[in-house]
């Protein structure tokens, strides 16, 4: 059974529970499960973006830069 086909059943099934200890159990293992607002990284302006992007190229043009090979060799002493 394919993961669409799991979750219609599973709100199928959800809509008939009566039991209000199930429902805050159901409720209990998905607020464990998924990430809480102050989990999830805040997007930032277009402006913050742009900007951003700006000093990136800038230090890429400068040469402030890190080969992805040394940055693997110095991964690997942390």
């Amino acid at each position: 059974m394919d993961l669409q086909t799991r979750k219609i059943n599973l709100i199928q099934d959800f809509i008939h529970i009566n039991n209000n200890s199930i429902l805050n159990l159901i409720e209990n293992i998905i607020k464990k499960s998924t990430p809480q607002k102050t989990d999830i990284v805040n997007p930032f302006s277009d402006k913050i973006f742009f900007k951003r992007l700006e000093k990136s190229l800038e230090d890429i043009d400068s040469g402030r830069v890190t080969a992805i090979e040394d940055l693997e060799k110095e991964m690997k002493s942390w």
